[in-house]
């Protein structure tokens, strides 16, 4: 395996596992207080962006597009984590907002790497 498909298999690991992950917290996330229906928002802007990033690599689009896909899904989830910045979200969907966060900053550098 060549050290550019073990690239492309990270970066398809990555954007399953966060899209996995943004999937779980949405569904297992009430909706009861303001800054979890401004999470689910959040949420589902994340999987919508995951989606076009899955989309536009998928049908072989430049590979400006595909950077501009997932520098969006990677600032869109560092907002999201800064929007609970001081809020009473729990530890636990910190953890897992880091995580997701995490992710993207993976797609992100690797789809750039890949890229040039």
């Amino acid at each position: 395996m060549t050290q550019r498909d073990e690239r492309l298999a990270k970066v398809a690991k990555s954007i399953s596992d966060a899209s996995d992950l943004v999937t779980l917290l949405s569904e297992r996330l009430p909706a009861a207080k303001p800054w979890q229906r401004a999470l689910k928002t959040n949420l589902a802007d994340l999987d919508r962006l995951a989606q076009i990033l899955r989309m536009t690599i998928s049908l072989g689009r430049p590979d400006d597009e595909v950077i501009t896909a997932a520098a969006a899904l990677h600032e869109a989830s560092r907002r999201t984590g800064a929007a609970l910045a001081g809020s009473r979200v729990d530890n636990t969907t910190l953890a897992a907002l880091k995580l997701v966060f995490d992710l993207t900053r993976t797609i992100h550098s690797e789809i750039t790497a890949l890229a040039s």
